[in-house]
């Protein structure tokens, strides 16, 4: 083999390798982080069933006025697990009027697949918010201005919460690939903290405590009010 051929060999094996490498690997949690305008900022954490409470990443600071999180496993039909966030002020059960959770898992897989499609798991990008596979663009318009291959159409909601507030990730799975045969659980929160860069995962708190908390509240308040009579 002379070497012009050699030359010629070697640069397909890394074309090759460089498009085996290249695509969202199913699972992986996508991170994205936007102000609307500039440049958008997406992170890949790696695998879904790996996020551990407790865990964080220094992703950098001041990376936009909003943020969020998806992540996929499906085969393009009414089957599989999709997980997103939801700002827990606004919806924290997912109960939309146009929501429908088990085309979200089918449909939804097509915008994530964007969003990761250079990215790979520890790594980042930086990308002008015009373009279509930005976080701007799949996941953080109005619904009414989105495009509709854009993630949030197929969701019915935007998968994106202010920088300050937490985000609730849920996860929805189709049973058996029914339409409609769909679950809805929450996995846990991810908050941002945009001064010092840390994105950060914790779990859930459970109801429970709230509730407990709140009878103390009104059991303090009755003693009080008993005490005074």
């Amino acid at each position: 083999m002379n070497k012009s051929t050699q030359s010629l060999a070697l640069t397909a094996f890394l074309a090759a390798a460089a498009s085996c490498q290249a695509g969202y690997t199913q699972g992986d949690v996508i991170v994205g982080f936007t102000s609307g305008a500039g440049n958008d900022t997406l992170w890949d954490l790696g695998q879904v069933s790996a996020l551990t409470p407790g865990e964080t990443w220094n992703v950098g600071a001041n990376l936009g006025s909003s943020f969020g999180a998806v992540a996929v496993k499906s085969s393009g039909s009414y089957n599989g697990s999709l997980w997103t966030t939801v700002d827990a002020s606004k919806d924290p059960g997912l109960s939309y009027d146009t929501y429908n959770n088990t085309l979200a898992v089918k449909n939804g897989a097509t915008g994530i697949r964007s969003l990761g499609s250079s990215l790979t798991a520890g790594n980042s990008l930086t990308i002008s918010s015009s373009l279509g596979n930005s976080w701007n663009q799949e996941a953080a318009l109005p619904v009414a201005s989105a495009a509709n291959t854009a993630l949030e159409s197929a969701l019915g909601f935007m998968p994106t919460v202010a920088d300050a507030n937490k985000a609730y990730f849920y996860e929805i799975d189709v049973a058996g690939g029914s339409l409609g045969a769909a679950s809805v659980a929450a996995d846990g929160v991810f908050a941002y903290d945009s001064g010092s860069g840390v994105l950060g995962y914790s779990v859930i708190p459970e109801p429970s405590t709230c509730l407990i908390a709140g009878v103390g509240v009104l059991v303090f308040y009755a003693r009080r009010r008993s005490a005074q009579a």
